[in-house]
Formats: structure tokens, sequence, C-alpha cells
């Protein structure tokens, strides 16, 4: 073996016992001024409550039995209203499906939430009395006696998710501020709802608001005119000459 092998050789194969070194780094005093220690987490935000996303609560009882019959029943001798809660439920990007669930909801708490608001624009957290599960839905499908306002026929319930669009009703602002309209003029509407979707954490609007201001008469009403909240969007089939109504009245008022 010569000189130079022997040099190349690892020292386990030239018959010598290895030997273990530990290593242990030592920093300059200038090198550990710039080593800060890791700072504490920062903890998460709380996430926001039911009622700052404007989502009410509401509850429902599981339906046993089936058919007009017993919803008939249900309807004049219970009190209740038949319906169903359906639709996929997404998460991380991906729509998964979802059985349906057979329900009936009390009349008068369900009349009552219909006066006090649009129902099937809001968002309700609903709970199964049976075994307190909570199912964030909106009304769809809402039928009603023509003319008995109170008696509700049958109310549905599709799963809600942010992002799924929602039809929520136009209000109409600012009209001290239109001289027309303070002269007599009026709106003749041709929509009366808007099809929105909202982001994560960000409150469900009770009405998207129409503003009047400055309108003249025979002036039509467009999109531009809707005054859209921070982190809610108009659905995809609202297009940009998306009409509203128009201003009509009589000129002789309005001159006047």
């Amino acid at each position: 073996m010569n000189r130079l092998t022997a040099l190349r050789r690892p020292a386990t194969l030239a018959g010598a016992p290895p030997v273990f070194r530990s290593f242990s780094p030592s920093l300059s005093s200038a090198s550990a001024a710039f080593l800060d220690p890791a700072p504490d987490a920062v903890p998460a935000a709380p996430s926001p409550s039911a009622s700052d996303l404007n989502i009410r609560p509401l509850s429902c009882s599981l339906r046993r039995h089936h058919g007009s019959n017993y919803s008939r029943r249900l309807r004049d001798e219970m009190g209740l209203v038949p319906g169903v809660i359906y639709g996929n439920v997404s998460g991380d990007g991906l729509s998964f499906r979802t059985p349906k669930i057979s329900v009936q909801t009390d009349m008068v708490r369900l009349y009552n939430e219909m006066r006090k608001f649009p129902i099937e624009g809001r968002v309700y957290d609903l709970t199964l009395e049976e075994d307190g599960s909570v199912h964030r839905v909106v009304p769809q499908g809402l039928k009603a006696d023509p003319i008995v306002d109170s008696e509700v026929w049958c109310c549905n319930f599709l799963r809600y998710f942010p992002g799924r669009e929602l039809l929520v009703p136009l209000a109409y602002v600012n009209e001290d501020e239109c001289p027309a309209m303070k002269r007599g003029a009026f709106i003749i509407k041709q929509k009366r709802h808007v099809t929105v979707t909202v982001e994560e954490g960000v409150p469900v609007p009770v009405t998207i608001e129409v503003d009047c201001s400055g309108l003249v008469l025979k002036q039509t009403v467009r999109r531009d005119r809707l005054i859209i909240p921070d982190g809610v969007k108009l659905g995809r089939k609202v297009r940009s000459d998306f009409l509203v109504g128009s201003l009509y009245g009589r000129v002789r008022d309005v001159i006047e």
C-alpha cells in the first residue's frame, strides 16, 4: 500500500479504532445579538358569533311520517309546518352530498319571522330538537295561504355555506335628496330582489340599498345605484345593465 492510498482510506478501514467527537457550536456575542428568542404565539381571533353575522336561531323537530294527508293533519291539528332540509354542504373548497331530513316547524314562530323579515333572504341556525344538531340553512319554497297569510303550508330549508347565492330584497334610501320624488314622483319597480354572495366572516345583509339621490323624471335605476357592502358581491347572473326600475310622475307636479 503506497502512502497516498493510506491517506485517502478512512481510519476504520486502515485498522484504527473510530474516534467520535462531540460538536458544540459556539456563537460569538455579535452573532447571538441578532438571534432573538422566538416570539410568543399570537392567539387566534375569536370567530364571529351567529348574531354578529345576522344569523337568527330557529328550531324544528323530525317528521316521522310523509304524505299529503299527514301534512294536512300537521297544519290543521298540530300547528306545524312540514318541510325538508336539503342541499349539499361545502368544506375545504369541495361540495359534499348530504341526505335530506324531513322536519316540521312551529307555524306561529315561522309566521312571526315572516312578519319581521323577508324570510327567504335570511340565514338561520336550524336546531333539531331530538339530537341538538344545528344546520345553517336558508328558507326556500315557502308556501302560504293567499287569503290567510298566517297559515303557512310548507317551508323547506336549503343548507347554506359562505359563497352560496342569496336572494336579498332591495330597499330605497335617500329619497329626500330626490326633488322629483319629493314632489310626488315614484319608482315603478322592475326588480324587488337581487342575488348576492357573502364571504366568510361577513354579516349577511338584510337588504341591499338603492341610492335615489339626484334622480330625475323618467330616469332608469340600474345596477350602478346599488350600495354593495364590503365582503358582498353580486351574483353571477346580475348583468351590468341590471334594471331596478324607472322614475315616473306627472310633469306638472315636478315642475311646480
